[in-house]
């Protein structure tokens, strides 16, 4: 094996662990995000509206955080970028397996490599499902809606 396929190969190794870690960071930050939101918004439903010692300012703090933690859930799509990482991961490392066993060639890895790219795409952020349009941006239907007069 040449110094160039070596590089490929420590490459996708370096690949596969990041994506690996990548999955597993996105899978935390989902889970401090919802618990977060969860909680906040628990706090704020039990405590808004009694004569308890919570200052409103701290209810309303809390409601705020708990919004923005849904909508950064939401807005960066982090449950199905998540996935698209831990997916990519599987193919690419059981494929690796496969190579480091002989049973594919170098080319057919890199074929498996292309796939898991493609696999993870772009990174997403859609505030549609934040506030609540389906198919186009606000500031596109508001330039559209312009045009339109």
């Amino acid at each position: 094996m040449d110094e160039n396929q070596e590089q490929v190969i420590a490459r996708i190794k370096s690949l596969i662990k990041k994506w690996d870690d990548l999955s597993k960071l996105n899978h935390r930050g989902i889970a401090a995000l919802g618990i977060t939101a969860i909680v906040g918004t628990l706090f704020v439903s039990t405590f808004i509206g009694t004569n308890e010692i919570i200052p409103n300012w701290l209810l309303k703090t809390i409601s705020c955080l708990s919004s923005v933690c849904l909508a950064l859930i939401a807005a960066f799509n982090m449950v199905a970028n998540r996935n698209k990482y831990r997916n990519a991961w599987r193919l690419l490392n059981s494929k690796y397996l496969l190579f480091q066993a002989g049973y594919i060639d170098l080319q057919e890895l890199l074929h498996y490599y292309e796939r898991a790219e493609e696999m993870i795409g772009n990174l997403n952020f859609s505030y549609n499902h934040v506030i609540g349009q389906d198919s186009e941006h606000s500031a596109t239907i508001a330039a559209k809606n312009e045009l339109e007069k």
